[in-house]
This record gives structure tokens, C-alpha cells and sequence, in this order.
């Protein structure tokens, strides 16, 4: 019994399974779907990233606000102190000395500052605030990650011709002159933060009104 020659052959075609072409294609949209899914996948871990570290950068940001606002609103002019007319200490684009009523029998002393990190010239910078007692400076805020080191500006009052406050000229080196400093009344503080040199970058403002309500600590009860 013998079958035509044109049936085996489809036979064997129908049997065989994928060519190697087909197999091919299949590979290579495989692939393309898997670089595809890769990426996507890359991309969604970078972004949580970037979100984790601008979270953890604000919060930091925020907390050197919060600690050094709170202390500026209770600056006193410490009465006490031969030729201390204001509650200011020292000030420049990098750094604030002043007094401040933090509950005590006396004004305290505290120093805030950006300095860069240990080993560097430049920024990337810390941020510090160091509280004066038993004759030592203790850190209160300390290692805060910032960016750069300009956080203060300074501004005097308000006047009826001039109803918005005006910038008090402060040079980058500081001054320690009261009469200088006497002219400050609202203290802006502007600290950019950042986790890495990768990270988003963070900025914080922040207005604040001195009080400058005079403490004597001869009249304290």
C-alpha cells in the first residue's frame, strides 16, 4: 500500500513544531517585554527613593526650623551685662549668637551655625546649635544636614514709611557691634537640606519676630 508523496510531507510539516525563525521572534519579544518590565520597574524604585529622601530631607529641614524658632522668640536682652544692649551676641550669614530665656535663673547663651563636615572646605555643611552652661558649650542641635551654608538674614522694623522690613547690611565675616545689631527685629532663616549629593534638594523659610523683651536676673524671684 503506498500514500502520495504530497501527504507525508504535511505530515511531517504539521509535526515538527516551531521553525527556528518563529522561535526567534518569540525570544527576541520576550525579551523586549522583560527590558520593558525592568525598566519600569527601576524607574518606580527611583522615584520612591526620591520621595523617601526628600521626605527625610524636609523633616530634617523642618526640625532645624522648629528648635531654632522657638529659641529666637525668647531672645532677651540680658540687663545684667555691661555693654549688652541687645540679645544679640554676634551675627553673620552663617551664624547667630544671642540670649535667650530657656526657663533659667539667667538668660542662656546659645551659638547656632553651619560649619562644613569635617575633612571639607565647602559644603556639604552641618548645622549646629550649642547652648552655654557650666562654662562649656553642650550641642542642642546637632549634625543637621544642610547644603549651604547662608541660613540667617537679618531685617529691621517696620516704619510707617517703609511699612515692609528692610534687609540690615551684615557682612559675611559677622559683626559684633550693637549698634548693628540693634537694628535687627525679624531674623529669616533659610536652610536647604538634602540627604545626598544625589538626593532632592529641600528648602525650608522661616520669619521670625524678635521680641527682645529685656530680662534682668536681679529682679528674677
Amino acid at each position: 500500500m503506498s500514500f502520495p508523496l504530497a501527504n507525508v510531507k504535511s505530515t511531517v510539516r504539521q509535526e515538527s513544531g516551531f521553525t527556528l525563525l518563529e522561535l526567534t521572534i518569540a525570544m527576541g519579544i520576550f525579551s523586549m517585554l522583560a527590558m520593558l518590565i525592568m525598566y519600569t520597574l527601576n524607574g518606580f524604585v527611583t522615584l520612591q527613593n526620591q520621595t523617601l529622601n526628600r521626605f527625610y530631607a524636609t523633616s530634617s529641614a523642618q526640625n532645624i526650623i522648629d528648635q531654632l524658632s522657638k529659641d529666637i522668640r525668647t531672645a532677651v536682652t540680658p540687663t545684667g551685662l555691661a555693654g549688652q544692649t541687645t540679645p544679640f551676641v554676634s551675627a553673620s550669614p552663617t551664624s547667630l549668637t544671642f540670649y535667650a530665656n530657656l526657663g533659667g535663673a539667667s538668660p542662656t547663651e546659645i551659638h547656632a551655625y553651619a560649619s562644613p563636615i569635617p575633612g571639607n572646605a565647602t559644603c556639604p555643611c552641618q548645622f549646629h546649635e550649642d547652648v552655654y552652661q557650666g562654662g562649656t558649650w553642650v550641642p542642642r542641635v546637632d549634625g543637621g544636614y544642610v547644603v549651604g551654608l547662608a541660613v540667617f538674614s537679618y531685617f529691621s522694623a517696620p516704619t510707617t514709611s517703609q511699612p515692609q522690613p528692610t534687609i540690615v547690611s551684615i557682612a559675611s565675616t559677622g559683626t559684633t557691634s550693637q549698634t548693628t545689631l540693634s537694628q535687627i527685629a525679624e531674623i529669616g532663616l533659610n536652610v536647604s537640606t538634602s540627604i545626598n549629593p544625589n538626593s532632592p534638594l529641600t528648602t525650608v523659610d522661616s520669619l521670625i519676630e524678635i521680641r527682645n523683651v529685656a530680662f534682668n536676673p536681679a529682679t528674677t524671684s
